[in-house]
């Protein structure tokens, strides 16, 4: 049996409610963004053969306050491979947690095998502009790597042209794309469902990134013409707004629907995922997925539904452009540009011919890093589907506003969560009860310093306790006087 240590938020398998799965960590159960989850499920499933142990480390090596030395102790006395699925790592946000990794993976003594890492700079951006910082942490992490690989993945052209730049070799660098395209094994082509998309009928799924000047205004202009669209955020705090009501809006990006106001989340016209499976079903009742997430997109590519990137920066330029998959610059296009023309523009064909190269690619890369999977003949696991049905994984996250008995039943679901019983109850610290005739206990809201006076004194009442019974048992335990002085006389007499 093959041991795998693999980066992840958690086994796809592994059913999670949306409150748990927001509640996971400071950035959820899937790392701040949600697209994560498909390049981490597909290769998970990939190297799941029936002789593969996988166990995911809910990116708990690049968080934990332990040493690395001390993480790769744990990692070398019970794994025989280290697999890192990265996204988007070089860049200046990712400095300190890529920096952590690679003091991890210096003091490991196992292989390590790096899936589909990228570069984001702004689209056209020079190697000569690149920060610093950046670079340093790039050529500490790649160097790292590659002492314990025969090569690093790529995502695309792009990010192999950097790490050419910063002096690695080309046959040490492997372009396979994002592992995301193969969740189901060698693409599948995409097909136009209509001729035209309907302004009516729920037709279109997109997807946002705030940041992205002139954003604000394409997704205004098309959510109002397409009455019934959907959007479909993918950040941690869209989760928590749309879970729990969260404003998390900054002034500045009011326009989006990043709070609890806003018309597409009172219309209960947001989406969210905490797994990739229910993402990618829901997405194949639509007509054409589009926005500037790549994942976003990707999810309507495995559906089988006419998905369109509009690129912003070099990481989703190079991706489209590796796989084939349709895409614009949307610093190209008009924001009030009528997405019925860019659907009827769409060439579907290029992504058809490229679905064989590319697989073929990112197997091979597997095998060089001797890393077994399911696409090979013998290996194959349909066991793997039938366990992710059986866990009957969470539904799409609606808001606070759903209407029908789906959206009443995900309401249940948060106050039980909420309350947890009446045991949870009696350990509130807020909104205490105090009722009158001195019949109620009172809960009253401490701090967590009073909290911590309280149960120390509790201890030290207890060592007390402890101290006093302790010295009676002494006491009890040692001999009478009496008995000691006849027992004397008797051995006296024995002995004469």
């Amino acid at each position: 049996m093959t041991r795998i240590l693999m980066r992840a938020g958690k086994d796809p398998r592994q059913r999670l409610s949306h409150e748990q799965s927001l509640a996971a960590s400071g950035k959820a159960v899937f790392g701040a963004n949600s697209g994560n989850m498909l390049f981490y499920s597909s290769v998970h499933r990939a190297l799941s053969t029936p002789d593969t142990e996988i166990t995911t480390d809910a990116y708990v090596f690049e968080r934990s306050p332990q040493t690395p030395k001390a993480a790769a102790a744990r990692i070398n006395g019970v794994y025989d491979h280290v697999v890192l699925p990265l996204a988007n790592s070089f860049r200046g946000t990712f400095i300190q947690p890529l920096s952590k990794l690679e003091h991890v993976v210096r003091s490991l003594k196992v292989p390590v095998s790096v899936v589909g890492v990228g570069a984001q700079m702004p689209y056209g951006s020079s190697f000569a502009d690149l920060d610093p910082d950046v670079e340093k942490s790039v050529k500490g992490f790649v160097s790292a790597v590659l002492d314990r690989s025969p090569s690093i993945g790529v995502r695309g052209q792009y990010t192999a042209e950097l790490l050419e730049h910063l002096g690695f070799p080309s046959d040490a660098v492997d372009i396979i794309g994002c592992p995301s395209l193969f969740m189901y094994g060698r693409p599948q082509p995409m097909a136009k469902k209509v001729d035209e998309l309907d302004l009516d009928g729920r037709s279109l799924a997109m997807s946002y990134t705030p940041e992205v000047p002139g954003m604000a205004d394409f997704l205004d202009y098309n959510v109002e013409r397409f009455a019934d669209s959907i959007v479909i955020p993918q950040t941690h705090t869209a989760l928590g707004l749309m879970l729990w009501g969260e404003r998390t809006a900054k002034a500045e990006l009011s326009r989006f629907p990043v709070h609890p106001n806003h018309p597409l989340y009172l219309q209960n016209r947001l989406r969210h995922f905490v797994d990739a499976e229910t993402w990618i079903d829901y997405l194949r009742s639509f007509q054409f997925v589009t926005g500037t997430r790549i994942h976003g997109n990707v999810a309507g590519v495995l559906a089988g539904t006419p998905s369109m990137v509009l690129a912003h920066d070099s990481r989703t330029a190079e991706l489209a452009d590796y796989h084939g998959i349709p895409w614009k610059r949307f610093a190209e296009i008009d924001t009030k540009t009528d997405l019925r023309e860019l659907y009827a523009d769409i060439d579907l064909s290029t992504f058809e011919k490229r679905a064989d190269v590319t697989f073929d690619t990112y197997t091979a890369f597997l095998e060089r890093h001797g890393l077994s999977h399911v696409y090979q003949p013998g290996n194959e696991n349909p066991a793997y589907a039938d366990a992710i049905s059986r866990a009957r994984l969470a539904p799409p996250v609606q808001t606070l506003m759903a209407d029908g008995e789906d959206g009443r039943l995900q309401i249940v679901d948060r106050l039980r969560w909420l309350r947890q019983g009446h045991e949870g109850d009696q350990l509130r610290t807020k909104y205490s009860v105090s009722l009158p005739m001195g019949g109620a206990k009172r809960y009253p809201a401490l701090s967590t310093a009073q909290s911590t006076r309280t149960l120390e004194k509790k201890v030290s009442e207890l060592s007390a306790t402890v101290e006093r019974l302790s010295a009676k048992l002494d006491v009890a335990a040692a001999p009478k006087p009496r008995l000691v002085t006849r027992l004397r006389r008797a051995v006296g007499k024995r002995a004469k």
